[in-house]
């Protein structure tokens, strides 16, 4: 049996850092740590619940902008559409904490966009109409931002291979025609399955 120099020096490589991990991991199940105990009764729950609205917000609003942009670019013919289908694929170059940066930036008091409505309307606090993005909808809007391209592409692409005449007829013959309220988004939702 050969030794295979890959797999054994890849093996080692592992071990060295799962240890660490490890190491911590199993620490929060020493009798003398009392770690579990101060994140309970302090952060665990807050932690918790911000990730999961953040994972669900994400999600959802990553979705919403990639299929949509996705539909709107495979089936519609509007002026620069030919330069959206690739456009949209730019986000992949921007990292999530440069978009967060820029959201900051721009809507901070006194920022880009106060300078902006204070020389198109004149000298008013335009502080208190202007919206902030730090926190919690700064970090969804901003992986939003930076994630909604891989969804498109994978959109852009179903969409592409699937017959427009194949969809319109199973939905005249699944349907009646009087039930339908607005066929182009009976025709969208069809396509998403």
């Amino acid at each position: 049996m050969r030794i295979n120099f890959w797999y054994i020096s890849s093996l080692f490589i592992s071990i060295f850092v799962i240890i660490p991990i490890l190491t911590v991991f199993l620490s929060f199940f020493e009798t003398t740590s009392n770690y579990y105990q101060i994140l309970k009764d302090t952060f665990l729950l807050e932690y918790i619940s911000n990730s999961i609205i953040l994972l669900l917000s994400v999600l959802i609003l990553t979705f919403l902008i990639g299929t949509g942009t996705a539909y709107i670019v495979s089936f519609y013919r509007f002026p620069l559409s030919n330069f959206f289908k690739w456009a949209l694929i730019l986000s992949f170059a921007v990292p999530p904490y440069i978009y967060a940066y820029s959201l900051i930036a721009f809507f901070e008091n006194y920022g880009t966009a106060y300078s902006i409505l204070k020389s198109l309307f004149g000298d008013k606090n335009y502080n208190l109409y202007i919206p902030k993005f730090d926190g919690m909808l700064g970090v969804i809007l901003s992986l939003s931002f930076s994630l909604f391209a891989y969804v498109y592409i994978l959109a852009r692409a179903s969409f592409l291979y699937q017959s427009q005449n194949f969809i319109e007829n199973l939905v005249k013959k699944v349907i009646k025609p009087q039930y339908i309220i607005n066929s182009q988004l009976l025709i969208f939702f069809i396509q998403l399955g």
